[in-house]
């Protein structure tokens, strides 16, 4: 009897909620998200000239005007009129991530140290893509040491696309 009244009870269920036992699925009621813009990423080979050293540290390093640096390898990511740099691309103990703007080919970035690191305290890259996208030039800042004493190292970069 027991079994009988669970589903009379079942079946008035079913007929009260106007289930018909077909289904029809719905769709999910999820917002749409637009897709972020496209970014294009490559790796640069540059090769640098020290321009300038001015400050307390010049005579103490190696950044005497025309010294080389050579084959250093840079991520370059765009996305819009964003540009990001990541100089010494392999190296993420050296790594540093430069952020910036791009129009016309004509780009600006920097980097400002966190508390805590120790070189360099600020940097700035500001440079030029070639007609063609295949190589760019970049004048480079280096700041290091606290403000009252610092030492600031100007680069020129010559960048080829790899």
């Amino acid at each position: 009897m027991r079994s009988i009244t669970i589903l009379v009870l079942a079946m008035l269920t079913a007929a009260c909620s106007g289930d018909d036992g077909s289904y029809s699925p719905t769709a999910p009621t999820t917002p749409v998200v637009p897709p972020a813009p496209p970014t294009n990423s490559s790796l640069w080979r540059g090769d640098a000239t020290f321009v300038s050293c001015s400050g307390a540290e010049c005579s103490s390093t190696s950044y005497t005007t025309g010294f080389a640096r050579s084959g250093v390898d840079w991520q370059v990511t765009l996305s819009g009129s964003a540009i990001q740099l990541l100089e010494d691309a392999y190296d993420f103990m050296d790594a540093i991530l430069y952020s910036g703007t791009l129009e016309n080919g004509h780009f600006v970035a920097s980097f400002h140290c966190q508390p805590g690191c120790i070189y360099p305290r600020e940097g700035r890259i500001e440079g030029e893509f070639a007609a063609g996208s295949s190589s760019f030039e970049a004048r480079h800042v280096l700041i290091y040491g606290a403000p009252h004493s610092e030492t600031r190292v100007e680069l020129q970069w010559r960048f080829s696309r790899m």
